[in-house]
């Protein structure tokens, strides 16, 4: 069952925008966000859940939920909130991996990208990543996991890839390069690139870990640029 809540075009905007350019918090603000974007039906039970998912559009998820205020203090603060995307492109059956196995990469080879990529400087080696890599499958083993790594400039772009699908994962931890729609060479628009930068003109994309059968419970992606979004 769904619950239309009717509001003054631009008003929640605002105080959005008030809510990110002060560096400080506004208990006013956040009653006034709570009263706004809550429905009425639904305030009472807010202030009583100690776990609340927020299934939100593209532009809902620009909202600042967490500080809407109930009472005396920021939702978040007494109730976990998680904020899940609405989607109009799922998986119909999901397969979950049942066996204890993660796949960590950790700065790979990105050999060649300034070649395929024309006006762009080759990739500095991330030493940060490494360890990020090597901490993380340390913990993971740690836990019980079999580790399988793809670490180190010694890696190229299809063992990467080759490893993503040699078994199912539970745990998929990725720290290397990103780029956000970058075209090869004499590339047109259709040809642009989104994801985690491999050698020889390569990438890991959400186009390859969505064609894994088994699909994750975690997916960590630590890269620059990759949250960044375009006009659209």
């Amino acid at each position: 069952e769904a619950v239309v809540l009717h509001r003054q075009p631009g008003l929640v905007e605002r105080l959005a925008r008030l809510s990110i350019e002060r560096d400080h918090s506004d208990l006013a603000l956040g009653r006034t966000l709570f009263q706004l974007m809550t429905p009425l039906e639904f305030k009472d039970t807010a202030r009583q859940m100690d776990r609340l998912v927020l299934v939100v559009d593209a532009f809902t998820a620009n909202f600042p939920w967490e500080l809407m205020v109930a009472d005396e203090e920021p939702l978040i603060r007494k109730t976990a909130v998680v904020r899940q995307f609405e989607s109009l492109t799922w998986r119909q059956r999901v397969r979950p991996a049942m066996q204890m196995s993660a796949y960590v990469v950790g700065d790979p080879s990105t050999r060649d990208f300034e070649k395929h990529f024309k006006g762009y400087a080759k990739m500095p080696e991330l030493p940060g990543a490494m360890d990020e890599a090597d901490l993380v499958s340390k913990a993971l083993r740690q836990g019980g996991f079999q580790v399988e790594e793809a670490i180190g400039q010694s890696t190229d772009g299809i063992d990467v890839i080759h490893k993503l699908f040699q078994r199912p994962y539970r745990v998929v931890h990725i720290a290397a390069h990103g780029m956000f729609e970058v075209r090869p060479d004499g590339g047109g628009p259709e040809t642009a690139r989104t994801g985690v930068v491999l050698s020889d003109g390569l990438f890991l994309t959400a186009a390859e870990l969505r064609q894994m059968e088994q699909v994750p419970d975690l997916v960590f992606l630590n890269c620059c640029h990759l949250g960044e979004m375009d006009a659209g």
